[in-house]
């Protein structure tokens, strides 16, 4: 899918300005810090025109070509929650699959009971990376799980494990190669692109793969974004992407604070404004004739001094 919408050559300024500041906020954190201070994400801020309306309940899957998971920690940990009965099968596939670090498979059945307090959810939220879940099984985890998953952007991500062994390996492959988007509804939307510690270029290639195939999943497509901004979660927001009527709006902004004059401004050079002249009230139907008593009387009067 084409990017053509996006600058390359200013996302890759965007991308090395953005790390070379973070690098150098890093070592100065290194002088007065203890332990070096960890990579950030670096995320894409999406600011749309209008608001979705219906949120989607299922993370969005897009394939990035510099899979970012588990920086800064080693290989990426995985957890696997499936039915009960599957737990045996799934932790013999994976045994044999040591390169895709499934480190835990949890039965739904396990998951109820051993992890039914709070303490336990958050210490098993910690200790992965990434979650992956039988598809049957989803509509089932938001209770077993709680919020505290959801509002870490720690999703079980379904996969189909009711198919052949290679094809439940490679479908893990593509969850943990890829990246999220969440369609919300709000104005705003966040995507993972990167991590500081990685090379500016790979960011690049990043933010150019996944840009076209997030906007083709937001409502109305490009039609629908007012702009696209870089950042981390610490630092400022370096636009990547405006849209006509945000250049607009900034053209209009500008244009006021320079060609604005306020009265202080212009002193005795302002001219005097002359007050419009009051409208002409319309007269009252009836107004020049005399009450109605009045006029009886002055005929009465007549009558009598012809008599």
């Amino acid at each position: 899918m084409p990017d053509h919408f996006l600058d390359g050559p200013l996302v890759a300024r965007a991308t090395a300005a953005l790390l070379r500041h973070l690098h150098e906020e890093q070592a100065k954190q290194r002088g007065r810090a203890l332990l070096d201070p960890e990579p950030e994400t670096v995320l894409l801020q999406f600011a749309l025109k209008t608001v979705p309306a219906i949120a989607s309940q299922k993370p969005i899957r897009l394939a990035v070509p510099h899979p970012f998971l588990g920086f800064g920690e080693g290989p990426p940990r995985i957890c696997l929650i499936c039915k009960q009965e599957s737990v045996n099968a799934m932790k013999e596939l994976f045994r044999a699959h040591p390169d895709l670090h499934v480190d835990k498979v949890v039965g739904l059945s396990a998951l109820r009971t051993e992890y039914k307090r709070y303490e336990k959810r958050r210490e098993l939220m910690a200790e992965f990376n990434l979650f992956v879940a039988d598809d049957r099984i989803l509509p089932m985890l938001a209770k077993a799980l709680g919020k505290i998953f959801f509002k870490a952007k720690k999703h079980p991500l379904p996969i189909k494990i009711n198919q052949k062994g290679a094809k439940v390996a490679r479908d893990v492959a593509a969850a943990r190669d890829s990246t999220y988007l969440h369609l919300v509804q709000g104005p705003c939307l966040a995507l993972r692109v990167g991590h500081t510690g990685m090379e500016a270029d790979a960011i690049t290639e990043n933010i150019r793969a996944v840009v076209p195939a997030a906007v083709s999943r937001i409502p109305k497509k490009w039609r629908n974004i007012l702009s696209i901004h870089l950042k981390t979660a610490t630092s400022v927001a370096l636009p990547v992407y405006a849209s006509d009527r945000t250049l607009k709006a900034i053209a209009r902004q500008t244009g006021d604070e320079e060609g604005g004059m306020d009265e202080e401004e212009a002193g005795d050079d302002a001219p005097e404004e002359t007050p419009a002249p009051a409208p002409a009230k319309k007269a009252k139907k009836g107004a020049g004739l005399k009450p109605k008593a009045v006029r009886a009387t002055r005929s009465t009067r007549k009558r009598a001094a012809r008599k």
